[in-house]
């Protein structure tokens, strides 16, 4: 039986959950709900992927990941003396990409070959071009 109130069962668990970490850097501690630390970790462009029918994970999940991560690189952005607003947030959008397919369980059954091909795409994206 899982006991729900268990505070350092809790934290335990948060420790290996990504959305949790999102923005933490190694050694920093959350105070009422505020990360210690005043600059937020770089993150690599990604790209996230959800299926509706995945029995695991919800899609949502990827989605409220992403967001997360948006606000948090916005965050950053806006604290920092940048004259571009428009282009970082152009930025921004091109770094973290979220698709969600309507069928295809958490193993993407029969949608395997297309999503590869976005992320493909997605890749290609990153570089400029010559």
């Amino acid at each position: 039986k899982m006991d729900h109130d268990n505070d350092e069962a809790r934290e335990c668990l948060q420790q290996y959950c990504p959305f949790e970490n999102l923005g933490r850097q190694h050694g920093t501690q959350k105070q009422n709900n505020v990360l210690s630390h005043q600059k937020i970790q770089d993150y690599p462009p990604m790209f996230l992927v959800g299926t509706c029918d995945d029995e695991n994970v919800s899609f949502w999940h990827a989605v409220t990941y992403g967001k997360k991560l948006l606000d948090m690189m916005t965050l950053s952005s806006a604290s920092s003396s940048s004259s571009d607003n428009e282009k970082t947030k152009d930025k921004l959008e091109k770094n973290v990409l979220i698709h969600v397919e309507e069928t295809g369980g958490h193993h993407l059954h029969g949608r395997q070959l297309y999503v590869s091909s976005l992320e493909i795409a997605f890749l290609l994206g990153l570089f400029p071009r010559v």
